[in-house]
């Protein structure tokens, strides 16, 4: 059994070097980081949809190639909904504790 890997692997999408400079604020870094994997996100879901738009029924190894990335797209959803929501409520812990 194969591992399930994400096919939008946050290291394909950010340039380190580019936001290791110590002249860029955390603030704009976060941004950067955000519209490029907003935009990576738009790219695999107009894929996904592309697919499911043109996909042959009756040709089954497409229809588990298209449930495959799917399923993926999923669980890479859930987990930056997770980061998201686990460093939103880090954030707010160390506020309430000033």
């Amino acid at each position: 059994m194969l591992p399930i890997i994400s096919s939008i692997a946050v290291s394909n999408i950010v340039d380190i070097d580019a936001l290791t400079a110590p002249s860029m604020p955390i603030e704009e870094k976060v941004k950067k980081l955000f519209s490029e994997y907003t935009t990576s996100v738009g790219q695999e879901k107009a894929d996904i949809i592309e697919k499911v738009n043109n996909i042959d029924p009756s040709n089954p190894a497409k229809l588990l190639e298209l449930q495959n990335q799917v399923g993926n797209y999923s669980l890479a959803m859930n987990m930056i909904s997770t980061l998201t929501h686990k460093s939103v409520s880090a954030i707010d812990t160390v506020l309430k504790a000033q």
